[in-house]
């Protein structure tokens, strides 16, 4: 935090302390855009409102004294430029924040929802249209005896009994079409051969074109 904002007031103090002419406009965007991009992926929202009040501060400051790559004609055209600068920039940082507070909010779901299924006495497996085995919770591992890297990978028919393999068939054909399963009672097999009675419940999920995977 310290080195962000002395690397902060160290460039901002350089680009407004100079008297150099509008040909060099184009030098505060150039330096600012990577910064503020990092910024915003790299703190919180309110440190980069502080950073933002800092470098209109400097901003500012050094405009009215005269020096910066905003000093211009009069004094109004010169806060005329500087506050587009800053506009820019506060809204370019406020939208990059918005979004990845979304995203961080997003991914803290999913791990909460992954937590959930890890924590869960329920064998929970997902597989794709195909019958492979994508996903393998602990409950599924203490019902059925494989470990995650035994089975990933993998067909479902290795938990189904030679004679029950037609079921699958079936579930996957009803998968496509959308539809879910409910309570199906059936029989499966552990990795030690035995045979276990299960309630199985089986939905579709969809990405994000709504397309059922």
């Amino acid at each position: 935090s310290l080195c962000f904002y002395g690397l902060l007031l160290g460039v901002s103090g350089w680009v407004f302390g100079t008297t150099e002419p509008l040909a060099y406009l184009l030098i505060p965007f150039i330096i600012w855009i990577p910064f503020i991009l990092w910024a915003g992926f790299r703190f919180s929202q309110r440190r980069l409102t502080t950073a933002s009040a800092m470098v209109a501060a400097i901003a500012v400051g050094g405009s009215i004294h005269g020096s910066g790559p905003f000093v211009v004609g009069t004094l109004h055209q010169s806060l005329f430029l500087l506050q587009v600068f800053i506009g820019f920039f506060a809204v370019l940082g406020f939208t990059l924040s918005a979004l990845l507070r979304e995203r961080r909010q997003a991914e803290a779901s999913q791990r909460h929802l992954a937590a959930i299924v890890e924590s869960s006495e329920d064998a929970i497996i997902s597989k794709t249209l195909e019958g492979i085995i994508t996903s393998w919770n602990a409950g599924a591992e203490k019902i059925f005896g494989y470990t995650a890297e035994e089975v990933l990978g993998r067909p479902i028919i290795l938990l189904i009994p030679p004679e029950r393999q037609a079921e699958e068939q079936e579930i996957l054909e009803r998968l496509r079409r959308g539809e879910w399963i409910e309570h199906f009672e059936t029989v499966r097999m552990r990795k030690d051969g035995e045979r276990v009675d299960i309630s199985l419940t089986v939905s579709p999920i969809k990405d994000g074109a709504g397309r059922i995977i």
